[in-house]
């Protein structure tokens, strides 16, 4: 699947074979919540009801119509994807992003398969051939996110910000939601990017994100 809109549907099967019906409560990290936001468009349409969609640190790609390709692929991408996966794992490298990015790519990732095994970050025995499967995944995913063009959606939306993340960041606090999602609500939670979603950042999002619940749910209840 290439397309964030693809994605979005083949989710909605899966959620549908658990709920055949609304009302429905979406949420994504990361990418997952721009899947998230595409899954509450294309049900609106189907005329099915969407009480919450919560982002957590989910930040919109700046548009690119033409599908053009990345600029930091190769090299760079390689690093990103790594980067991304150690600090998942509360792990950190001892090489920088700059000295990194100069490294031809088999070198990265025989570096980068050496050091994940040895931390744990990636299960053992792992090959390098399964490692350019992975790094092919990251890549199509991120071509999706940049060609991904949303529609406004007129939904509540419960945007978490991480307070302490200087690396995703566009300055815009709305993180480019604010142009789409009418709705939008924005709540500071501690961490990082990666933090919000580990110990023990993660106890206050869940927090945040169980109070929003149990408002909903009893809204939900409510009605007629």
């Amino acid at each position: 699947m290439a397309r964030i809109e693809e994605m979005a549907s083949y989710y909605i099967e899966a959620v549908r074979e658990v709920q055949s019906r609304g009302p429905y409560l979406l949420g994504g990290w990361s990418m997952g919540g721009v899947i998230a936001l595409e899954m509450a468009q294309q049900l609106q349409k189907q005329h099915e009801k969407v009480s919450l969609v919560i982002l957590m640190d989910s930040q919109l790609s700046e548009y690119d119509r033409d599908g053009e390709e990345l600029a930091d692929e190769d090299a760079g991408l390689i690093v990103r994807f790594f980067l991304d996966l150690f600090a998942l794992s509360g792990k950190e490298l001892a090489v920088s992003f700059d000295e990194l990015r100069q490294w031809k790519e088999e070198d990265l990732l025989n570096y980068f398969l050496e050091q994940a095994t040895n931390d744990n970050v990636l299960p053992p025995h792992m090959e390098v051939s399964e490692l350019h499967r992975l790094l092919r995944v990251f890549k199509a995913n991120r071509r999706a996110l940049r060609r991904y063009v949303p529609a406004s959606y007129q939904g509540r939306v419960v945007l978490f910000r991480a307070s302490d993340d200087a690396s995703l960041r566009s300055d815009d606090p709305a993180l480019r939601w604010g142009r789409v999602a009418e709705q939008l609500e924005i709540q500071a939670v501690p961490g990082d990017h990666y933090q919000i979603v580990t110990e023990p950042h993660v106890r206050t999002l869940a927090e945040r994100m169980k109070a929003c619940l149990e408002e909903v749910q009893a809204t939900i209840q409510n009605l007629p």
